[in-house]
């Protein structure tokens, strides 16, 4: 907590996410704390983790509820149209990117794996406009995924969906292993709000949305 100002600065530059602060249970607390700051003691378990981090993004959507939606309402007034996947392993990682989707009226479809994805694809072919696709899980990985997603995309003759890779690398080797795979675009991860609205506005289905 010593170097507050420094931490205030990445925090505005991520597009002001909620903070949370990890401190050894019953260890000294000491200079002063911002107020929406979420402090949990550890250790803590993955379970009580994601159910703080819920309860603290929830109460920011209902805090914002009654703000005018000046950027999504005039700006971007087609996004909240897009069907969108959220393909991410990480709990933390998936409810940060989850967040920035709901504060401009997406609502996500959540998935923990590249499997669960392509099985989603095979049920509704054709009907996802945006995938954000995590590189690294388990069970299937997002490159496979994104290769076979691809595969049924063409097999079933369906317009391809927008298929925005994340991944903790940022080198250009992982980028082209990406796009070998037949992602669109590429994200690094953490990701910020204003990272998540560029990519949304740079993909083909909200330029051909309707409206």
């Amino acid at each position: 907590l010593a170097r507050r100002t420094e931490l205030m600065a990445i925090r505005q530059r991520l597009g002001n996410p909620p903070l949370l602060i990890l401190q050894a249970t019953g260890a000294e607390i000491t200079g002063e704390l911002p107020g929406d700051l979420l402090l949990v003691e550890t250790p803590v378990s993955s379970r009580a983790l994601k159910h703080s981090l819920s309860t603290q993004l929830r109460e920011r959507e209902e805090a914002a509820a009654g703000a005018p939606a000046v950027e999504s309402g005039e700006r971007l007034p087609r996004l909240s149209r897009l069907n969108v996947m959220v393909v991410e392993d990480n709990a933390v990682n998936q409810l940060v990117i989850d967040s920035i989707l709901r504060s401009i009226g997406i609502q996500a479809t959540l998935l923990t794996d590249g499997a669960q994805a392509v099985r989603r694809q095979e049920e509704t072919p054709g009907n996802w406009d945006v995938i954000f696709m995590d590189c690294e899980m388990p069970v299937m990985d997002g490159y496979d995924a994104t290769r076979e997603i691809r595969r049924l995309e063409q097999e079933r003759d369906v317009d391809p969906c927008w298929i925005i890779a994340l991944s903790a690398h940022a080198t250009g080797d992982y980028v082209q292993k990406a796009r070998d795979a037949g992602v669109d675009d590429y994200l690094s991860k953490p990701v910020s709000r204003d990272q998540v609205l560029e990519a949304l506005q740079r993909n083909r289905a909200l330029s051909g949305a309707g409206g």
